[in-house]
């Protein structure tokens, strides 16, 4: 599962996007966010992980402009600058997929370089987390990690960063990770595992370095706590 809503999809026009997914569906790679019209676009695609049945979407709130917004015959990608479309098309998509266990929402949204969320995203996150239509909420986009937060229960990740940047990161752009989130018995954790970028390769961290960049992720997630070992739970 890969998502491809974001500012960048589009780079090569519409035949960039269809050959981008085209080549997803040949090589069996679901992907969510972007697609040939607004109906692919917006589409749930539901992972089946270790038993659960999982729902993704995904928006994007950063677009050069609104010609990349998917339509009913247009290739394009997901508009998220649309709060409330944003919330129906989720209860759209929950409503033609009652089964799913888990609804896992992803944004490409917030201010590059800067490592706190600004308004706009948390009011986003806390408004779907309030309607009860998301499990976890992850998203991209400043090139900087941002912080998590644990909300009535529901793990935001307001920014991953980048995983992999080569000759284009340093300082907090080289900061890195792999997020993890465990289903189990209707609730969703999450557990962040830092890394740095260099050589063009991710290196996991361990040791002191471990701790001191845990440390930091807790200075900037004042709604969360970020235990020794990575797990993110609700504010001690």
């Amino acid at each position: 599962m890969v998502n491809i809503s974001n500012n960048h999809i589009l780079d090569y026009y519409e035949d960039g996007l269809l050959d981008t997914t085209a080549a997803l569906r040949a090589n069996n790679i679901a992907y969510v966010g972007a697609g040939k019209d607004e109906e692919e676009a917006y589409e749930l695609k539901v992972a089946n992980i270790k038993g659960n049945k999982v729902g993704f979407m995904s928006f994007s709130h950063f677009f050069p402009n609104t010609g990349w917004i998917a339509g009913k015959d247009k290739p394009g990608v997901t508009n998220g600058y649309d709060l409330n479309l944003v919330t129906s098309k989720i209860k759209e998509e929950r409503a033609k997929n009652k089964d799913i266990d888990y609804m896992v929402v992803y944004f490409h949204w917030g201010v590059e370089k800067t490592n706190t969320p600004v308004e706009y995203q948390k009011e986003y996150a806390k408004k779907l987390v309030d309607e009860g239509l998301v499990d976890a909420i992850i998203a991209s986009h400043p090139h900087w990690l941002q912080g998590f937060e644990v909300y009535k229960g529901v793990p935001i990740a307001y920014s991953l960063g980048n995983f992999l940047f080569p000759d284009y990161v340093k300082g907090h752009a080289a900061e890195t990770g792999i997020y993890r989130l465990n289903f189990d018995n209707g609730k969703v954790t999450g557990n962040f595992a830092p890394g740095i970028i260099s050589g063009n390769q991710v290196h996991m961290l361990d040791g002191d370095a471990k701790t001191e960049q845990l440390n930091y992720l807790q200075s900037i997630s004042p709604n969360a706590t970020i235990e020794p070992n990575g797990n993110i739970i609700a504010k001690q």
